[in-house]
C-alpha cells in the first residue's frame, strides 16, 4: 500500500470517528474496503461497516414503525369521529365496493362493518340499489342528493366524489340521515296550515250563518212592531220564530263540535221506536220537500221495525242532517229516499243500516272524502250558493261512530248521491218506551191545568228570560215566585222551606251563583230542603257542566233557550 492510499484510508477513519463521536453515522454514506489495511484495520472497518449497516436498518425500522403507528392512531381517531355522529356514514371505492361504515350505518342496516368491508354496495339490498336513484348512479349524473326508505323509515342520502391529493377520483362517500321525524313534522305543519285556512274560511261562513238569520229577527221585529194589522204580524213572528230556529241550529252544530273536539260528546241510552224516530226525521223537513216539490219516500223493512236501546235525539240528528243535505242539494221536483234495513243480529244487539239517496248534484271523487273533515264542504263556493256550516257531517259521523258504525257516501256529479250509515243499538221490549214524545203538541196541550195549586220558585237573574218562563207556564196553573239571584232564592227558601214544590235554578247569577245556592240550601236544617227538588236551568250545556250541577246536589238540567216541552217532562217527574 502506497503512503497516498493510506492516508485516504487514514482520512475516512478519522471521519468516520467523528460522525460517530458527533451521533451522526447515518450521514456516512460510503461502505469502506478493507484493502491495503494492516488486520486491526481491516477488523475496524468490517466493525464500521457493520455499525453503518445496522444503524440504518434500526433507523428505517424506526421511521416505518413510527408512521404506522401514527397512521394508524389517526385512522383511529378518524374512524372513533365518524362513529360519533349521529348520522350514517358509508364509503365506496371506484369499484362500488365498500371501504368504510361507520357505527350508526351498521346499526341501521344491521350488518357488520367488517362483513361489509370490500363487498359491493348493493349487497345492502335497499329499495334503490340498481336504479338510477342510487347515490352513487346520481353522482355520476351530478346529482348530490337522493332518497329511499328502508323498514319504515324514510332516509335523505348526500354523495360526494372522493379525490386523492393529485384530484383523481378515489371514490364516493355518503352521508345518509333519517328524515322521518322531519317529513312527519313537515305534514304536521301541512295539515295545521290547512286547518288554519279552514277555520277561517269556517268563522267567516259562520259570521254569514248567524247574522243572516239575526238580521232576519231583528227586521221582522221591526217590522212586526210597526204593523197594524195582526195578519202582518203573525207573519213577522212566524219568520222570526223560523231564523230562531235556524239559529239555534247553527249554535248547536257548534256546541257539538266543541264537544267532539274536547272528546265530551256523549249518547244517552233510552227505549225508542226505531220507526217512529225516522218518521220525526223526515217531519223535520217537510216543509222544504213540499216548497220545492220533491218526493219522498220512507221504506223500513219488517226486521228493522223495531223498539232499541240507544240515543234516539242523536240518531235523529244524524237523519235529519242528511236529509237536510238531501233537500238543500237537490233540484225541485226531485226525488229523496231513506231505506233502513237489518243487516246482521247477534246476541240482541243489531246493526242496522241506513241509505239516504236524492237525485241532487252530485259529489266529484276529489271531494268525497273532504266532506266528513271538520269545517269542510265539498266545494268551495258550495257555502256561498247553499248555505250552511260545513259541521253536520263530521258531527254524524262521530255520533254513527260512537253508535259502533261507520258512514261513506256514493256518488256520482249530476247523479245523486246515497249517504250510508249504520249503527249497533240493542233490542228493547216495547213497553219500555215512554208513553208520550216531549215535543208533541198533545202533550203539551195536555198540561193545561196540570199543576193547579203547585208553588214554583225561579232564580234566573235575566229579565226576559223570567218572563218567558212565566208565559210559557201560565196555562199550567203553576204558582211561580222569582228571585234575581242565588243568594234571594236561598233567602227564599230558608223563610218558608215547605212553600216550594219545586226550584229552578239558573247557574250564572250575580252575589251567589246557583251552585252554590244549592249547596246552602242542602245544607239547611229542614227535612224538605234535604229533597226539594232543584233543577238546573242554564245555557251551559256541556256534560262537564251538567255533572257539575248534579254533584253540587240538583236534580236534573235543562238547556236554555228554554224547550217547554222537556220543562213540562221535569215538572211531570218531579212534582
Amino acid at each position: 500500500m502506497d503512503e497516498k492510499t493510506k492516508d485516504n484510508k487514514k482520512g475516512l477513519l478519522d471521519e468516520l470517528r467523528r460522525l460517530v463521536d458527533a451521533g451522526s453515522i447515518g450521514d456516512f454514506g460510503v461502505v469502506l474496503n478493507h484493502e491495503g489495511l494492516s488486520r486491526d484495520e481491516t477488523e475496524t472497518v468490517r466493525l464500521i461497516n457493520e455499525a453503518v449497516r445496522n444503524y440504518r436498518i434500526a433507523t428505517e425500522y424506526d421511521l416505518t414503525h413510527n408512521e404506522k403507528e401514527r397512521f394508524m392512531a389517526t385512522a383511529y381517531w378518524y374512524e372513533s369521529l365518524l362513529d360519533a355522529l349521529p348520522f350514517l356514514v358509508t364509503a365506496q371505492d371506484m369499484d362500488e365496493r365498500f371501504t368504510f361504515i361507520n357505527a350508526v350505518a351498521e346499526e341501521t342496516f344491521g350488518k357488520s362493518r367488517h362483513g361489509l368491508i370490500g363487498e359491493p354496495c348493493r349487497n345492502l339490498g335497499l329499495n334503490i340499489c340498481n336504479t338510477d336513484n342510487c347515490a352513487i348512479a346520481c353522482a355520476k349524473r351530478g346529482r348530490t342528493r337522493t332518497y329511499f326508505t328502508h323498514e319504515g323509515k324514510s332516509y335523505q342520502a348526500d354523495v360526494k366524489r372522493l379525490k386523492d391529493l393529485s384530484g383523481k377520483d378515489t371514490g364516493y362517500i355518503e352521508t345518509i340521515q333519517d328524515i322521518t321525524r322531519m317529513e312527519h313534522l313537515a305534514r304536521q305543519q301541512a295539515e295545521a296550515e290547512a286547518a288554519s285556512i279552514a277555520k277561517s274560511s269556517f268563522l267567516s261562513a259562520m259570521s254569514h250563518e248567524m247574522r243572516t238569520p239575526m238580521n232576519a229577527i231583528i227586521g221582522m221585529a221591526s217590522i212586526g212592531k210597526n204593523a197594524a194589522d195582526l195578519e202582518r204580524k203573525n207573519y213577522a213572528l212566524n219568520k222570526i220564530e223560523e231564523a230562531s230556529t235556524h239559529l239555534l241550529g247553527v249554535i248547536n252544530d257548534v256546541l257539538d263540535m266543541s264537544k267532539i273536539e274536547a272528546n265530551k260528546l256523549e249518547l244517552a241510552h233510552t227505549a225508542f221506536d226505531l220507526k217512529h224516530t225516522v218518521q220525526k226525521a223526515g217531519s223535520f223537513i217537510q216543509f222544504n220537500l213540499e216548497k220545492k216539490r220533491i218526493q219522498f219516500s220512507v221504506n223500513i223493512d219488517g226486521g228493522a221495525a223495531s223498539f232499541y236501546v240507544g240515543d234516539d235525539q242523536r240518531l235523529t240528528q244524524v237523519i235529519t242532517n242528511l236529509l237536510s243535505n238531501s233537500v238543500k242539494f237537490t233540484h225541485e221536483e226531485g226525488e229523496i229516499s231513506i231505506d233502513v234495513s237489518l243487516t246482521g243480529e247477534e246476541t240482541g244487539v243489531c246493526e242496522l243500516r241506513f241509505a239516504v239517496t236524492d237525485s241532487g248534484i252530485g259529489i266529484s271523487p276529489a271531494h268525497q272524502e273532504r266532506i266528513f273533515s271538520p269545517f269542510e264542504q265539498a266545494e268551495s263556493g258550495t257555502t256561498r250558493k247553499y248555505g250552511g256550516t260545513g259541521l253536520g257531517l263530521v258531527i254524524s259521523k262521530h255520533i254513527v261512530e260512537l253508535m259502533g258504525g261507520r258512514i261513506w257516501v256514493e256518488s256520482e256529479v249530476g247523479k245523486g248521491s246515497r249517504f250510508i250509515f249504520t249503527v249497533k243499538l240493542r233490542r228493547a221490549e216495547r213497553e219500555s218506551q215512554p208513553v208520550s214524545d216531549n215535543d208533541d203538541k198533545a202533550f203539551t196541550d195536555d198540561m193545561r191545568g196540570r199543576f193547579a195549586g203547585k208553588k214554583l220558585l225561579l232564580a234566573e237573574d235575566i229579565d226576559i228570560n223570567r218572563e218567558i218562563l212565566i208565559a210559557l207556564l201560565e196555562y199550567t196553573g203553576l204558582t211561580i215566585d222569582t228571585a234575581e239571584n242565588g243568594k234571594d232564592a236561598l233567602d227564599m227558601v230558608r223563610a218558608a222551606p215547605d212553600k216550594y214544590d219545586l226550584i229552578f235554578m239558573d247557574v250564572q247569577m250575580p252575589e251567589m251563583d246557583g251552585l252554590e245556592a244549592t249547596r246552602q240550601i242542602r245544607a239547611l236544617a229542614s227535612s224538605r230542603c234535604k229533597t226539594l227538588p232543584i233543577i238546573a236551568m242554564t245555557a251551559n250545556v256541556f256534560q262537564g257542566d251538567i255533572d257539575e250541577c248534579l254533584t253540587a246536589g240538583m236534580n236534573g238540567h235543562i238547556g236554555k233557550p228554554f224547550d217547554i216541552a222537556k220543562v213540562l217532562q221535569k215538572l211531570l217527574e218531579h212534582i
